[in-house]
């Protein structure tokens, strides 16, 4: 890898700290990414592994879609095989979006829909 210039790195903090003012902590995501990057396979197999059941956990206990049906015994079986999991069709996205959204929302969060094109 080579050394980056004096202007790289001026800019990246330039970003960082705009970033950072709009409340956006990217240069601690990008950190992260980093360190995250050199962990051996072993590692960061547990790491997602890890990461993957704390999401199925959130959604579990905040989106109402998951807490039903065959959603709520993909998981309540705990499986992190994400092959066993039902799934997620274009009608019910369409049919049941907002029992797709994580309970109760973030304040100052807004959603907007879109026909994909």
């Amino acid at each position: 890898m080579r050394p980056r210039l004096a202007s790289e790195r001026f800019h990246e903090a330039l970003y960082g700290t705009i970033q950072l003012l709009r409340r956006r902590p990217l240069a601690r995501c990008i950190r992260q990414l980093e360190e995250w990057e050199r962990l051996d396979p072993a590692a960061f197999g547990r790491l997602r592994a890890a990461r993957l059941a704390r999401t199925l956990g959130h959604a579990k206990a905040h989106v109402p879609l998951y807490g039903e049906g065959a959603w709520r015994e993909a998981l309540h079986g705990r499986t992190l095989d994400l092959r066993a999991w039902p799934v997620l069709t274009r009608e019910t996205l369409q049919s049941r979006f907002n029992d797709l959204l994580a309970r109760p929302p973030i304040r100052g969060t807004s959603y907007r829909t879109t026909s994909g094109s």
